[in-house]
Order: C-alpha cells, then sequence, then structure tokens
C-alpha cells in the first residue's frame, strides 16, 4: 500500500472512531457500491479502472479493520456485562426448567413470529427500529443472547422480552415457552377476547415498489406458482412488491377489507427471509377465499397455500384457505371463531415433519373432529409436491453439499459460480457413469460442474445443453437417469468478477472479450496452464484480462473452446451462421448489441459506408 493511502486508511479509521463502526461499515459499503458502477463506465480505461480497483480494495481494508475492532469492542461490553449481571430469584410459580427452557429458545424465530422485522448481519440478527441491537442467531443447546451497544445494555431472552415488551418476569417466561393466556384459550372462550383484538387492530400501510417484477420472478421461476395465481393476486389488491427491501408482501385484510397486516416472504435467492409486518393484527391470517368457504385449510405459508391451490384448483369451491404464518393455533382457532366454522370442516395442511406432525395431534386431541390432510409421503411440504422435489432428493443433495474430505469435485467451478441456479438441471448418476463420460464432457468444451460422495454423484449443467449431454452419455442412458431443477437458491453477484489474480495486480493488461460460456470454458483452462486472470463476467459477454505476454496463449485457447464446442453443436445451427464486417470475428474487443437479422439488414448499408468503422458480427438462427 502506498504512503498516500496508508494516510487515507488512517483518516478513514480514525472518522469512523467517531461517528461509530456501524455506521462508518455501512457508509463504505454504499461507497464501494458507487465505486464498482462507475468500474462499469470505465472498465475499458485500465488507468481508470486501477484507481477504482485501488479505492474498493482501500475501502475493503478499512471495512475488516473496523470489524476487527468491532468484534472487541463487543466481547469487551459483553464480557463487563455478564459480570453485573445478577441471578434470578426463582419465583415459586416458575422452575428452574421452565426458566432455562425460555432462554434457550430461538430469540430471532421468537421475535419474527412475534411481527418484528430483522436483518441478518453477518452470523446475527439486528432489529431494523434498533440498528444497533445484535441478537445471536442461537442453537438449541445455547443460551440466547443480545446486546444494544448504543445503551451498553445487554443479557438473555427473558431480559429482552422484559425491556422490549414491557412484561414482568413470570409474564416473560410464559411468552416465551408459549404459554402466554392467548395461546390457551379454548375455542369456546375465545368470543369474549375477540371483541377486545378487534378493537385493537388498526389499518397498516406497506409502501410499494414501482413494480412487481423481483416477486413475479421469485414466485414463478424459483418457487413454481402459476402466473395466472400470481397475477391474479396482484391484481386483487392482495400481493404487491415492498419498496426498498422487494419482498413480496402478501397483504391480511379483515372482514371489511382493511389491510391490517402482511406477511412478507424474501425474493433474493441468496438469502432466505420470512416475516411479518409490524403492526401486524393477532388471530389473522392471509387467505384466499373460494365461493362461500365454509371449508378452512390452513397452512404454514402463503407459498405453500398456493402451492396446494394450484395442485387443486380444480376441487376448492367451497373453502377458504389460510396461511398461520407458522404452526399458530391462535390464527387457526380465530379464524374458526370469526366464521364459524366447525371443527369437522376443518383441515390442518401444515408439513410433513415433526412440529407438523405435534401441532396436528395436539389440536386433535383439543378437537378430535379436526381433519389432517398431508402432503404425499415423499414430499416434506405442498411446494416440494408441487415442485417434485422428494424428500430422498432433498437429503441426498444435502449430503452431498456438506464439505468433507470424502467429497470428490469435478467439472469447472467458474462456471458453478457465475450461473444462477434457476438456469442449470441437476443430473442425478452414480460416479462410474460420471467418470465414464468425463473425458469426453471436457473434450466438448461442456461447462459442468459435479460432486460425488458414496459413489453417487449430482452433475450440473446449462438448461440449454441437455441435448448435447444426451449426445454424449446416449439417450438410453439419460433416460435411466433422474434429473430436476436446484432447490438451492443462488443468483451470482451483479458484479461478478472471477479471476485467480486481482485486476490490478496483472502487469501491462490486455483484453479479450467473449461470449460468457466460452469466457467460463477459458476460465477453467486458464487456471489449469497457471494464467493470471481477472474476468468480469456478463449475462452473454464477459471480458478477461490478462498480460500482454499471455495475451497469444489466451487467444488460442479462445479458439480451442470455440472449436470443441462448434464440433459438437448440432448441424442445424451450425449451417445457419454466418460472419459479416470487415474485421476477424475472433479479434473484436466489445461486441456492442445484439440485433435481429432485419434490424442488421437496416443498418448493414450504414456499416459498410464508413471506411473508418471497423465492425464484425455474427449471426446465426
Amino acid at each position: 500500500m502506498t504512503d498516500i493511502m496508508e494516510i487515507r486508511k488512517k483518516k478513514l479509521i480514525k472518522a469512523g472512531e467517531k461517528i461509530g463502526y456501524d455506521i462508518a461499515i455501512q457508509r463504505l459499503y454504499q461507497k464501494i457500491n458507487e465505486n464498482k458502477k462507475y468500474l462499469e463506465q470505465y472498465i475499458n480505461s485500465p488507468e481508470i479502472a486501477e484507481k477504482i480497483y485501488s479505492e474498493i480494495a482501500l475501502e475493503e481494508d478499512v471495512i475488516a479493520e473496523f470489524q476487527k475492532l468491532h468484534e472487541n469492542s463487543k466481547s469487551t461490553s459483553l464480557k463487563n456485562f455478564n459480570n453485573k449481571e445478577s441471578s434470578y430469584k426463582v419465583s415459586k410459580h416458575k422452575t428452574q426448567e421452565e426458566i432455562n427452557n425460555a432462554n434457550h429458545i430461538n430469540l430471532p424465530k421468537f421475535l419474527m413470529l412475534q411481527g418484528i422485522e430483522l436483518k441478518r448481519v453477518g452470523k446475527e440478527y439486528t432489529m431494523t427500529e434498533h440498528d444497533s441491537m445484535r441478537i445471536s442467531d442461537n442453537f438449541p443447546s445455547e443460551k440466547g443472547k443480545w446486546y444494544q451497544f448504543s445503551t451498553g445494555q445487554g443479557g438473555d431472552n427473558i431480559a429482552f422480552v422484559q425491556k422490549f415488551f414491557g412484561k414482568s418476569f413470570y409474564e416473560a417466561v410464559d411468552m416465551l415457552n408459549g404459554n402466554s393466556s392467548e395461546l390457551q384459550m379454548s375455542h369456546q372462550n375465545k368470543s369474549q377476547v375477540q371483541t377486545k383484538q378487534g378493537a385493537e387492530k388498526h389499518e397498516i400501510h406497506i409502501q410499494a415498489d414501482t413494480n412487481n417484477n423481483r416477486t413475479i420472478a421469485y414466485l414463478s421461476q424459483t418457487r413454481g406458482i402459476d402466473y395466472n395465481i400470481i397475477n391474479n393476486l396482484i391484481k386483487d389488491g392482495l400481493l404487491l412488491q415492498e419498496a426498498v427491501t422487494g419482498n413480496a408482501s402478501f397483504l391480511i385484510k379483515d372482514e371489511n377489507n382493511r389491510i391490517i397486516g402482511a406477511e412478507k416472504t424474501g425474493t433474493s435467492t441468496l438469502h432466505k427471509y420470512k416475516g411479518i409486518a409490524t403492526g401486524s393484527a393477532t388471530g389473522y391470517g392471509f387467505e384466499i377465499c373460494k365461493g362461500k368457504g365454509e371449508n378452512a385449510l390452513f397452512f404454514e405459508s402463503t407459498i405453500d397455500m398456493l402451492s396446494y391451490m394450484q395442485l387443486h384448483k380444480n376441487e376448492l369451491d367451497n373453502h377458504r384457505l389460510i396461511s398461520m404464518m407458522g404452526v399458530k393455533p391462535n390464527i387457526l382457532e380465530s379464524t374458526m371463531q370469526r366464521y364459524n366454522i366447525a371443527p369437522e370442516n376443518t383441515f390442518i395442511c401444515v408439513d410433513n415433519d415433526d412440529a407438523g406432525n405435534k401441532f396436528s395431534q395436539k389440536l386433535q386431541e383439543k378437537y378430535p373432529e379436526i381433519n389432517r390432510i398431508k402432503p404425499d409421503s415423499q414430499y416434506k411440504d405442498w411446494n416440494d409436491q408441487l415442485r417434485k422435489i422428494s424428500v430422498i432428493q432433498e437429503k441426498e443433495t444435502e449430503k452431498l453439499s456438506i464439505p468433507d474430505s470424502k467429497l470428490t469435485r469435478y467439472g469447472n467451478p467458474y462456471w458453478n459460480q457465475s450461473t444462477d441456479n434457476k438456469d442449470k438441471t441437476l443430473v442425478l448418476m452414480d460416479e462410474k457413469t460420471l467418470l465414464q463420460n468425463k473425458e469426453t464432457f471436457e473434450s466438448t468444451g461442456l461447462n459442468y460442474y459435479a460432486f460425488s460422495k458414496n459413489k453417487v454423484a449430482v452433475l450440473a449443467i446449462n438448461d440449454e445443453d441437455i441435448e448435447q449431454f444426451k449426445n454424449i452419455i446416449g439417450n438410453d442412458t439419460f433416460e435411466q437417469l433422474q434429473t430436476r431443477k436446484s432447490n438451492k437458491e443462488y443468483t451470482p453477484p451483479k458484479n461478478n468478477i472471477i479471476g485467480n489474480t486481482e485486476y490490478r495486480y496483472i502487469p501491462q493488461k490486455s483484453y479479450i472479450t467473449a461470449g460468457t460460456q466460452t469466457a467460463l470454458k477459458m476460465a477453467e483452462l486458464m487456471e489449469k496452464e497457471n494464467i493470471k486472470f481477472s474476468a468480469k463476467i456478463g449475462k452473454h459477454f464477459s471480458t478477461i484480462t490478462v498480460s500482454e505476454k499471455d495475451k497469444e496463449r489466451v487467444k488460442n485457447l479462445k479458439n480451442n473452446v470455440f472449436n470443441m464446442r462448434r464440433t459438437h453443436c448440432p448441424q442445424d445451427k451450425k449451417e445457419d451462421k454466418s460472419i459479416s464486417g470487415n474485421v476477424n470475428f475472433s479479434d473484436v474487443y466489445h461486441l456492442v448489441s445484439r440485433l435481429t437479422k432485419q434490424e442488421y439488414k437496416e443498418i448493414q448499408p450504414l456499416l459498410e459506408n464508413n471506411n473508418k468503422l471497423h465492425y464484425s458480427c455474427n449471426i446465426q438462427n
């Protein structure tokens, strides 16, 4: 790091100490995002791009320093707090076991079920209304902990509920253990409390985004929900995309059609999120009514509810479908009371797992006439059944996803990390079949990634390469294999930079542009040949940066990959290609635009009459 950069780093650290590490880190991340946008504009100007890369590297160094200082500060503060913390006096009304259970509840999950919005920060959570708060994501064997940097206060689960919910010690223990009076009310005495709840509920407002693109894409492509169902929900004012977060918000309405809550589902394929809008009324869930709604079906989530609705679209003519946003008896009982639905017309449609089975068992003990509808035995929940993801498939994938010494990987990791899981097809096969065809996969330029364990392999390929894959292994073999879409959400970063060397450390930079699939295969081969490179991966085209001395080697690699992939391209596609222009297509530095054949024909005379313009066009299909 230069002296100037070192001075700047010290100034930034000093400024961060004054305004607080949380705020400083947040501002630096904003600055990095701004610089990445500038980088897109100046990627073809090496000197400017190198300066921007240096600036980003400096900012990342300072963030790492702040995080280290932040962690030290947190450890010291928690230690001081824990030394001062006095032990609880066990009331005659509460046993030590009840207190221990309350303190070992997963605090983030408990808070989200209460309608409090949380945001993930590393391995912890923070509250949107108190961003200096840190809440541990504790395991069942661990005691819950929280700490608020702005006040220097912290403690366990019970202390949190006492401070932020205004509960007494005994009330906090009951609330954490799920024994508060509102959860124990019987079906018979619910009406009295229902009046009180009705008086307390009020209309809430959720700021809608300018469009619903992310929500539609997530629900249809990742969750498999039919577009017509999604579109009807939006038209009926029951679904919107939340501004800022982009979450899908399913609006909960009361009997007077007022919005009194919302169930939120994250639309990011990187981070899962489920939550309830702040201020949502208790005893209500997101619901859809078909006909008079004399039969009530209760689900753990709206996604499961919509999946069931899609699977049984011709059978629902007098049904009310309700999401409980978890396994909540208060929503089920409140809905039964509100619409005067008898137990024999009530159906529990929760997950096919331990939590769902225990919930159903308790309710059926209380109301023997209540019915249970389970997903088919091979599926965990209704969305898995809709997408045909069996428990066995899920477990096989989970087993293979565990990194350990026995797991063997094959293929192109650069392609894997740069490709959205929505664009991949997974193939389950035995390891022997994979090894028999591995050399052919490599020689045809196929981008794939596979891992195996206990002689079972999972291989991922591009959706568009299925036909090529069939040709390689043979139709008969392919018919015997199990294929499916991935059930794990992953989208590569928007500014996707790959390589084995940072851009700034590549001397005498040269740039080579290629189609993205070709570039990713080149990346795999450059890694094997120890060529230093950095590449910016785009949706259709990518730019690879190498040193001047390696430029010819990399251009040869590009031609080899192009020929490998072309050799195994279907004959009809090969014949439907031509090159037009006044320079070699392989020497083009940057491809400006994709055009239809007709659009190209319209501008071709202008290009041909401009002697100063050098261009090339690859025409296909």
